[in-house]
């Protein structure tokens, strides 16, 4: 018989992150992850191969002793912050600065060792899945903002004996990932360097397969899928943001996605209003907390504000038009991995002030919406089509909201 984990691992959703380390870590393989109605996964315990060992417990990154010192609010600074962007034309394929890109290619050529999150099928749509990376070209699959959660579960027991091994080591993934890779681990590795996202949140992946199936249609097959594109942009660091990506028809011809507007995705609506976030991600205790990589990587938002030097065209040598990342040293091995692995990226040193201005989500979580709780119900109780409902009537909310403010803004200014 199967029921929800006992509270000592799971009290609700708001203290699980879906990371999946209680069920690599069980001795006993009676843990497993579970899809409930609001489309997020969440451990069940199969009673009868439990033998109440305590792994899961003590595994949990909603448990562990690091979480707690980010829950107490402890005041974080990094060992140092830069500005960073690659020369490489490979720039293009990733969401910013492309740092990870770099990082890898260098890791690799160095005998190493690469996991990170690609596209790979799922009922003729596609899932966001963790996988060992073994070839440059591997890398490419890696790149780009995914931005729904991604199942790291496949890599625990891989990426241990990589480590164990002797093999020098690099992920990325999003904070409560790295910090459940590294309870799970259970001590430190000298050969692990792990990087944290800047992180807004995930959403479901029930309702992305959901979404992308309606959109996508029943006859074809969704083989590549891109979030944020640099193409016809004015700068990479205010990219275009709608679904793109390649179909295969039922003749088997690869084409083009249609280009598909935020708005009129549920799934990305939904996503980019802060609605559909999975519960834990509203009181993320890393969003301001200490962070559990050795190194942090995002967009630079507002560097043509804060640091205008740095752009090519006004003395700098970054170039907006391709991205710039943010790229925080948390630790010295860190900063130490930076310099020996940054292949050709180049590295401004800035502020911790400046890199944060911009970047709500280096002080605090992703506020939680009112609608969030409506959303959580209606996915309950109705599913996809209730949810698409609720869609449209948020939207014609937030046009009338918009248009109502550019009226009074008209007025005041006459």
């Amino acid at each position: 018989m199967f029921t929800k984990v006992s509270s000592g691992l799971q009290i609700d959703r708001q203290n699980c992150c879906g990371c999946g380390a209680c069920e690599a870590i069980c001795p006993m393989d009676a843990i497993s992850l579970s899809r409930e109605k609001d489309g997020f996964s969440y451990p069940r315990v199969d009673n009868d191969l439990c033998i109440n060992c305590g792994k899961c417990v003590n595994v949990c990154a909603y448990k562990n002793d690091k979480n707690e010192v980010a829950r107490a609010g402890q005041r974080y600074e990094p060992v140092a912050a830069y500005a960073a962007a690659r020369t490489s034309e490979d720039i293009m394929r990733s969401s910013s600065g492309g740092v990870f890109a770099a990082l890898a290619n260098s890791i690799l050529s160095n005998s190493g060792a690469v996991y990170g999150c690609s596209w790979e099928e799922d009922d003729s749509v596609l899932k966001a899945s963790f996988r060992r990376v073994n070839t440059v070209e591997d890398v490419r699959s890696t790149l780009g903002s995914k931005y729904v959660q991604s199942d790291f579960r496949a890599v625990y027991s891989p990426l241990k004996r990589d480590l164990d091994l002797g093999i020098p080591v690099l992920v990325c993934g999003t904070p409560c990932q790295i910090a459940a890779l590294k309870a799970y681990l259970g001590h430190g590795y000298d050969n692990l360097i792990a990087l944290d996202l800047i992180c807004h949140g995930v959403a479901s992946p029930g309702l992305f397969k959901e979404d992308l199936q309606k959109i996508v249609g029943a006859e074809r097959k969704l083989v590549s899928l891109t979030f944020r594109s640099k193409e016809s942009c004015c700068s990479a660091n205010h990219v275009s943001y709608g679904l793109r990506g390649q179909i295969q028809m039922p003749d088997g011809c690869i084409e083009d996605l249609e280009f598909v507007d935020p708005a009129d995705s549920v799934y990305y609506y939904l996503f980019l209003s802060w609605i559909s976030l999975r519960d834990c991600c509203y009181r993320c205790p890393y969003a301001g907390g200490e962070r559990p990589g050795d190194i942090t990587i995002g967009d630079f938002w507002g560097i043509e504000v804060t640091r205008p030097d740095l752009i090519k065209g006004s003395g700098g040598i970054l170039e907006l038009n391709k991205g710039v990342s943010c790229v925080l040293c948390n630790t010295a091995k860190g900063e130490s991995a930076l310099r020996e692995y940054k292949g050709d990226l180049l590295l401004e040193r800035v502020r911790y002030e400046d890199a944060k201005r911009f970047n709500s989500n280096l002080t605090s979580p992703s506020k939680e919406r009112v609608s969030h709780r409506l959303f959580v119900l209606v996915y309950d109780r109705c599913g996809f089509r209730g949810v698409s409902r609720l869609k449209k009537i948020l939207l014609l909310r937030d046009r009338c909201i918009n248009y109502t403010k550019s009226i009074i803004k008209k007025l005041l200014l006459r």
